[in-house]
Formats: C-alpha cells, sequence, structure tokens
C-alpha cells in the first residue's frame, strides 16, 4: 500500500512537470484572445461613436474612449500591435473589417 501511494505521487509529480508548460501555454493563447476580442469590441464602440461625433451627436464618447484606452494599453501590453483610430472608426461606423487585429509588434 505504501509503495501504490510513493507510485501514485510521482506519476502526479511527473504528469505536472510535463503537462505545465502546455497548460501555461493554452491559458496564455486564452487570454490573449479574449483580449484580442475586448479590445475589438471597445474599439468599435469608440469607433462609432466618433463617427456620430461629426453629427453633434457625442453620446458615451468618453466613457469610450476610457474603456479603448484601457483595452488598448492591455493589447498592446501582451506584444500586439496597435491599431489606426481610423481602423476603428471605419469599424464601427462603417462596418469596414479589421485588417491587421492580434498581430505581433
Amino acid at each position: 500500500m505504501f509503495t501504490g501511494t510513493i507510485l501514485a505521487l510521482l506519476v502526479m509529480v511527473v504528469l505536472y512537470i510535463v503537462l505545465t508548460p502546455y497548460w501555461k501555454q493554452l491559458i496564455e493563447k486564452h487570454r490573449d484572445k479574449a483580449i484580442i476580442k475586448s479590445y475589438k469590441a471597445a474599439g468599435r464602440e469608440y469607433g462609432e461613436a466618433l463617427s456620430y461625433c461629426c453629427y453633434g451627436a457625442p453620446g458615451n464618447l468618453m466613457s469610450a474612449k476610457e474603456k479603448f484606452e484601457l483595452w488598448e494599453k492591455a493589447y498592446k501590453k501582451r506584444g500586439f500591435k496597435a491599431l489606426p483610430i481610423h481602423a476603428f472608426i471605419c469599424h464601427g461606423g462603417y462596418d469596414e473589417p479589421l485588417m491587421g487585429l492580434g498581430q505581433r509588434a
């Protein structure tokens, strides 16, 4: 019985050592996707608010700007290349696709 417990612990330690890098990589990939998704959504909201500004309807411009800046900082911190604000204006206001989203700097 004592040998079985030691063997089980040994197997758990080996599995932990072998699988930890894989799980860390998987978690990081998931975090990257979540940050990209949030950056895109915040940029779309901010771009849409900016596109309506020329009509005299500022709406939620300041809150959208703050949210966008927060996600842009997180996006750049992960090593991605920030997109120009014009891309988000076209995306949010006119449904144009975002080119270069998720590219590393």
